[in-house]
């Protein structure tokens, strides 16, 4: 079995005040996989990946590169590990050079030839190609984005780091951007470890997920795993706007437990099956795939995902049934 890229042990680093560290974190990043670690604001999702660059030293714990630990800011004449990029929110471009000349920039002009090369090959990776003579002001800031993760893939990276790296971009380049991310790191058999406050972008391209609250791992596993077998509440929310149900509640959905109930709305189906049950729609919201519908059924509030449009109205009486529910 080949070794972790990447191991985590009990890493902590403490601010005062109200930024978010990390406490106790520990986790290992397979070869060749793309790992997205969320949280909410404040979780200590940014610091995390300082930590593992090597520009944030822990106050205890130790990250190790290939069974080598990483050192620190105090440690390196110029801080960051050699073999990882960083990507941050601002970019770090220079906005009155070129994509081609900001791209190349990171590169020997040794052997010119090399150089051009390895720069058309990343710019046409990431569909750039078009905008090599632009310059940088004259971007919007999800095309920034791209020479900024271009800029850092043009040299033999082995782990990239991604703080927030869709946050800019609209949805049409943000599916894109994730396609080309997982063709690179496919090609390159290269690591990617992005955080995110926005779920979708770790369940929808990422192998593993790490999830963060007040600076503690809460979870860690596959996308599938995470969100089909969340193990607390914070999860549940964080992964999928789950509905809680308190036990004594669970009776107005016939079912029975003396457990917290997890139910995700598109779990919640209408339905003529023997278990359904009568709610009332309170509220319809049109999500382009699907509707969003908060029903009421005995003052408890659900929310369902119904892909039937224009079926249901703001106060009809449905039928629904429960699919399928977690029990914590």
């Amino acid at each position: 079995m080949e070794k972790p890229i990447i191991r985590i042990d009990k890493a902590s680093k403490f601010y005062t005040g109200e930024l978010g560290g990390i406490k106790d974190v520990s986790f290992q990043i397979d070869r060749g996989e793309i790992t997205a670690v969320i949280g909410s604001s404040g979780s200590g999702k940014s610091t995390l990946l300082k930590c593992i660059y090597g520009t944030l030293a822990l106050d205890s714990g130790i990250i190790y590169y290939d069974d080598l630990r990483v050192l620190g800011p105090d440690e390196r004449l110029i801080p960051g590990h050699p073999n990882m990029k960083m990507v941050s929110q601002d970019f770090n471009l220079n906005i009155y050079a070129t994509v081609y000349d900001n791209i190349g920039a990171m590169v020997s002009n040794r052997d010119l030839k090399y150089k051009g090369s390895a720069v058309t090959s990343v710019l046409e990776q990431l569909h750039i190609s078009h905008l090599k003579s632009k310059r940088i002001i004259e971007l919007s800031g999800g095309e920034q984005q791209r020479v900024a993760i271009a800029r850092a893939l043009v040299t033999n990276v082995d782990v990239l780091l991604l703080d927030e790296p869709f946050s800019q971009i609209d949805t049409l380049l943000k599916i894109q951007l994730r396609r080309d991310l997982k063709a690179i790191v496919k090609q390159r058999n290269i690591n990617v470890i992005l955080v995110s406050h926005d779920p979708l972008d770790g369940l929808s391209m990422s192998n593993q997920l790490v999830i963060l609250d007040k600076g503690k791992v809460i979870q860690t596993g596959s996308p599938e795993e995470v969100y089909n077998n969340p193990r607390n509440i914070q999860v549940a929310k964080l992964l999928g706007q789950a509905n809680i149900i308190e036990p004594e509640f669970a009776k107005f959905l016939n079912l029975v437990s003396e457990n917290q109930l997890i139910i995700y709305p598109e779990w919640i189906q209408v339905s003529d099956s023997p278990n359904a049950f009568e709610c009332r729609v309170v509220e319809i919201n049109f999500q382009g795939r699907a509707e969003e519908v908060l029903i009421e059924r005995n003052g408890l509030m659900l929310t369902m995902m119904h892909v039937d449009f224009g079926k249901i109205q703001i106060g009809d009486i449905i039928r629904i049934d429960i699919k399928k529910y977690i029990a914590l």
